[in-house]
């Protein structure tokens, strides 16, 4: 039986494999380029050489109105002004006024002004931790204190019977910790 005892050519292998490499990098920078080119033409027959008038009309209304001077203007020639006129001349618009905007001190303990939340239900009364009446299920009733859901008049929503009142909420004691004893070294 006939055997091949050669060695394998293991550069002329080599060498086709990074020929390979090489033409297929080469072909997809072409084909890329190739493509661009003529995605760019492409642009410029569909895209960029058609004017809308819609636009041009916009264009001219935007410009007769910054030439007009019918408040709005060009920001080199706002510039120019606040440059040469101070910040009073141009009257109480421009000049800087505390806000009156209360959302950012709401809640806040130390409020100066006592500023509240504005909200369409009724406030809670101080200390209870109840549910809402008007967002409860059928609850028409709250008890001031009472750390637990409110006690209803009625029992529209079918639910259990309310339960009594646990009264005022109670801290609960601390809890002792238990001695650590020192581990023994070895």
């Amino acid at each position: 039986m006939a055997a091949e005892n050669t060695e394998p050519k293991s550069v002329l292998i080599i060498q086709i494999g990074l020929a390979a490499v090489v033409f297929l990098v080469a072909s997809r920078f072409a084909l890329l380029s190739y493509f661009n080119v003529q995605m760019d033409g492409e642009y410029q027959v569909k895209v960029a050489s058609h004017k809308s008038e819609q636009l041009m009309k916009l264009r001219q209304s935007e410009q007769a109105m910054l030439a007009g001077g019918s408040g709005a203007m060009p920001i080199d020639k706002a510039i120019a002004m606040m440059a040469t006129k101070s910040r009073e001349s141009l009257g109480d618009t421009m000049m800087p006024k505390p806000s009156t905007d209360m959302a950012a001190v709401v809640g806040w303990g130390q409020n100066p002004t006592g500023a509240t939340v504005p909200s369409a239900a009724p406030a809670m009364a101080v200390g209870d931790a109840g549910t809402n009446a008007l967002t409860d299920s059928g609850a028409t009733a709250l008890v001031a204190g009472d750390a637990g859901a409110a006690v209803t008049a009625s029992k529209v929503d079918g639910g259990a019977a309310p339960k009594a009142d646990a009264g005022p909420f109670k801290s609960p004691a601390p809890v002792p910790s238990a001695p650590v004893a020192p581990k023994a070294t070895p």
